[in-house]
């Protein structure tokens, strides 16, 4: 028993021993873990430790504040719960490191690109790397996880590198050719436009010395070594000289060189702009400016204009106002073919429902017409042809001319012009159209390229501007803050002393105000101003013209801090503007001299003129043919008559011109109202004028009696065609109604003997005789009318039609005839005389004759219609019969026309009712019964004004 109780005791002493050392080393690993605890949650970076099953054991606050996950609300969760991880580029969850550092028992690191997706959903851009945590038998107990934000990282490197692409971007895609060489002058790299400039590649260019771009006999300033040492003395330099290709092919350049400083190393950096179509244009236009002098009819409006409207408008005024023509329009097209614009003068305010059809697509036949064919299209009955068009009623007794306006392969629209007939086959009028026409096209053209030639220099500018002109930077105090030696140079200022002065000092008090105006309206409001001129003040004191453009500069809380300018002297521009001013006032006095006179014989030559209406005619023409035309009156004198212009005042200050025609006096007097000399030239034109009167004269009254005499005959030629015409065609229906009415009268007698019924048809026979006796009344009264002004009475409209329906049971007995008159109102009137019954009976009589049915339907509505603010009555002849084909639906109102005049005689029938119908101010035109499908019957259509 002792034995085992000294044995307990025992026991009990080796277990309190255990525990006392299981103590301690509790303490110290406690200690331990306080230790390294401390030191993780000391590290910069976000830590995470798991166990070796990958839950979350320990989170420092970087770990905590990255992912919005706290280590309580974390602990023991999955690590992919609380580090959730996907591929920035393809949106793809990223394996979990503690699966690949327990697979792999290595550490590891994550991919580019890794975003860590927080708590609340936010993205962050990370790197990190995973190491396994061993016991010291080399077992994975557990894993921990390092990363951080690497998101100002990423930001800066994607502003790095768009820097790089922006720099590279704007090198390659300059408008120029840009290169860069060391001082020795090779040739370190250069743009794809210096590439296309010389016709090399990148690699063989790169070869190349700078001198050996250039021809190798040139005379012209080299790119070399001379150069070199001026650049680098100067900071830059500019010239311009001779490039070659590399087949051969010289080009004339615009060279600016300046030096630049890559890794501490001095290149220099150089452009080079092909100019040799500027010195052809330049050429070109000295060119042109020496033949306008040889030139008879220089169009001063297309060299004027810019204006794609202004320039039609102007072109259709001086049509209609110099050239003689009774009316011109223009419509203009856009690329894809739709109405763009359009211009009118002789048309008036019935223009605009033309422009109306246009705008929706549908064209007018004239216009087709010239899109269609070459040369100039000639329209000689547009009333007719253009029955259609809103506008086809002011082109009667006219011939219309149509041409497209084409150039270089492009449509932009056509020109419609009215003349006279007895012009229409004038191969000057013609060549006038072609000429015309060809001037607008290239005028329309030269605006196009203009305004692509702006967009691309605009979106060129700033780049091309700021390697050559001077360029200045002031802050929104107008202190002068930065500037380039270009700016110095141009207003003769040092650097110490341009540093004492504000912008206002430098800029005329007068154009302060304008200034202060560009900046409030455009550059505080767009960022930027138009290009704009003013003036700056040397040094010296000189004023001189400056160009210029400013941009507004911004700091990081958008507020306006500054202005930078690109400024060019343009003193020599103004110079010559002023000198090509003079010249072309020069040759615009010389042309108006010209074009006074020709146009003074192409009026002399328009026949439908009288001498009075040349005359006045002439005074504007001659008045603005002087140097002075504001202060300028003319006065004509010839046998006893006077004319003279608007507000005429007599002076002393005058030029005279007197000739003799046939005894009678002409006098032309030139009025200055203000004491003006009289150019040597002016008073040659004078003289010239008045010998031309004399011409016009002469051959206006041997012409007159000619066109007199001929007009007579023509006239009374034409009369008695038509009346001959017009009365065979009459007389044969009457006689037809007469012969068919005595068949129907032996028909009754043998069949049926019904003397009520022949009573009748007796009494309709006799009306058929009064008919014919009413006929030659009738064409008595037309050939009286022909030489009397035309009225009309209030007429009703019904029983005229009633009557010729009743009456067409002559034209075929043998058929039934079906009628029914729709009408609105039995008491509708037109405007309208005895002849409104024959065209009732010719249409209704036509839709019998030309009906191949058993059984012939006519229907008849009668309406009221609006028409252009005219009251009209519409009055609709609907047949089934044989209908019209589209071709003739305009033919059969010719006169003479007939499908078959052996049966139908001489097919004069509608062509009468179309000459009644103009008289009446009505219209008449034919459609399909059944639309687009003739064979089916036809639709008869008259307006008659309602009276």
């Amino acid at each position: 028993m002792r034995d085992l109780n000294g044995f307990i005791k025992d026991s009990e002493l080796w277990f309190q021993n255990i525990m006392e050392s299981i103590r301690k080393y509790a303490f110290k690993l406690e200690e331990s873990e306080k230790w390294f605890s401390t030191v993780l949650r000391s590290i910069g970076d976000a830590v995470i430790v798991t166990d070796e099953s990958g839950f979350i054991q320990f989170m420092n606050p970087i770990a905590e504040t990255l992912t919005e996950w706290d280590i309580d609300n974390a602990y023991n969760k999955p690590l992919e719960d609380v580090f959730y991880i996907i591929n920035e580029e393809s949106g793809k969850i990223v394996e979990n490191p503690v699966r690949k550092v327990m697979r792999e028992k290595v550490i590891i690191g994550l991919a580019n690109h890794t975003i860590l997706i927080t708590k609340n959903g936010k993205e962050i851009p990370i790197d990190d790397s995973g190491a396994p945590i061993e016991d010291n038998e080399g077992k994975i107990i557990g894993i921990v996880l390092i990363f951080r934000d690497i998101s100002q990282r990423r930001h800066t490197e994607k502003l790095i590198e768009l820097s790089e692409l922006k720099h590279r971007s704007l090198f390659e895609q300059a408008s120029i050719g840009v290169f860069i060489h060391d001082l020795d002058g090779n040739i370190l790299d250069a743009n794809k436009m210096m590439q296309n400039l010389l016709g090399y590649t990148k690699e063989e260019i790169t070869k190349l010395k700078c001198y050996e771009m250039h021809p190798p006999d040139t005379k012209t300033p080299k790119l070399g070594k001379e150069n070199f040492e001026q650049i680098l003395q100067k900071g830059s330099t500019h010239f311009k000289t001779l490039f070659m290709k590399k087949d051969g092919c010289i080009f004339h350049g615009d060279v600016f060189s300046n030096i630049i400083t890559y890794e501490d190393v001095k290149l220099i950096q150089g452009t080079i702009q092909d100019i040799t179509q500027r010195k052809k244009d330049k050429q070109k236009i000295e060119h042109i400016n020496t033949i306008l002098k040889a030139i008879r009819n220089v169009n001063q409006i297309i060299i004027r204009e810019t204006d794609r409207k202004v320039l039609i408008e102007k072109i259709c005024e001086n049509l209609t106002k110099t050239r003689g023509f009774l009316s011109a329009w223009v419509i203009l097209l856009d690329s894809k073919n739709k109405y763009l614009i359009s211009a009118e003068s002789g048309v008036g305010n019935i223009f605009s429902q033309l422009v109306d059809l246009f705008k929706q697509g549908h064209f007018s036949r004239c216009f087709n017409l010239a899109l269609n064919e070459e040369g100039v299209s000639i329209i000689e009955e547009p009333e007719f042809f253009c029955v259609d068009c809103p506008i086809s009623s002011l082109y009667e007794k006219n011939t219309v001319l149509s041409v497209k306006l084409s150039h270089s392969d492009s449509n932009y629209g056509v020109l419609v012009v009215s003349i006279p007939k007895h012009l229409s086959n004038s191969t000057e009028e013609q060549d006038l159209m072609r000429e015309v026409a060809n001037d607008i096209a290239f005028a329309l053209n030269k605006i196009e390229l203009e305004e692509e030639k702006n967009r691309s220099e605009v979106r060129y500018e700033e780049l091309y501007e700021s390697m050559m002109d001077a360029y200045v930077y002031v802050d929104m105090e107008g202190n002068i803050i930065e500037y380039n030696q270009q700016y110095l140079d141009m207003l003769g200022y040092s650097k110490n002393e341009v540093a004492n002065l504000k912008y206002s000092d430098i800029t005329p008090k007068k154009w302060h105000e304008f200034e202060n105006e560009i900046v409030n309206k455009q550059i505080l409001i767009n960022g930027y101003s138009e290009v704009y001129e003013k003036e700056y003040i040397k040094k010296d004191g000189t004023i001189f013209p400056v160009e210029l453009r400013t941009f507004l500069l911004k700091d990081k809380k958008d507020r306006a801090k500054g202005m930078w300018a690109i400024v060019r002297d343009i003193s020599q521009r103004k110079e010559n503007e002023i000198k090509l001013m003079n010249t072309q006032h020069i040759l615009r006095e010389r042309f108006k001299e010209i074009s006074c006179l020709y146009y003074l014989s192409d009026l002399g030559a328009s026949l439908n003129k009288s001498l009075e209406e040349i005359f006045q005619e002439s005074l504007n023409l001659f008045k603005a043919a002087w140097q002075f035309p504001e202060i300028t009156h003319i006065k004509i004198t010839f046998n006893g008559n006077s004319y003279q212009t608007e507000n005429f005042k007599d002076t002393p200050w005058k030029l005279l011109a007197s000739k003799v025609v046939d005894n009678r006096d002409l006098t032309i007097e030139v009025i200055y109202t203000e004491n003006k000399p009289f150019l040597k030239e002016e008073h040659d034109l004078i003289e010239e004028i008045a010998k031309r009167l004399v011409s016009i004269i002469k051959h206006r009254e041997y012409e007159q009696k000619l066109i007199t005499s001929e007009e007579k005959y023509r006239e009374a030629y034409n009369r008695a065609e038509f009346y001959k015409d017009l009365f065979a065609h009459d007389i044969k229906n009457i006689l037809q109604s007469i012969l068919s009415g005595l068949e129907l009268n032996q028909y009754i007698l043998k069949n049926q003997d019904d003397k009520d019924l022949v009573n009748q048809n007796v009494k309709v026979i006799k009306d058929q005789i009064l008919r014919g006796v009413k006929l030659v009344s009738n064409v008595r009264k037309i050939s009286q009318l022909e030489d009397k002004i035309h009225s009309t009475i209030s007429i009703e409209v019904y029983k005229p039609i009633k009557n010729a329906i009743n009456s067409l049971k002559l034209v075929d007995f043998n058929r039934e005839i079906r009628t029914d008159i729709q009408i609105t109102d039995k008491n509708l009137k037109v405007l309208a005389d005895d002849f409104l019954p024959d065209i009732f009976e010719i249409i209704l009589t036509n839709s019998v004759r030309h009906n191949e049915n058993q059984v012939i339907e006519i229907i008849v509505n009668i309406s009221r219609q609006k028409n252009e603010d005219i009251n009209y009555v519409r009055i609709e002849f609907i047949d089934n019969g044989v209908g019209i084909i589209d071709s003739r639906k305009l033919d059969i109102f010719l006169r003479g026309y007939s499908e078959n005049k052996s049966i139908h005689g001489m097919g004069l029938g509608l062509s009468l009712v179309a000459r009644i119908m103009k008289n009446y101010n009505g219209k008449i035109w034919v459609e399909d019964r059944v639309e687009n499908n003739p064979s089916r019957g036809s639709k008869f259509i008259i307006l008659i004004p309602e009276g």
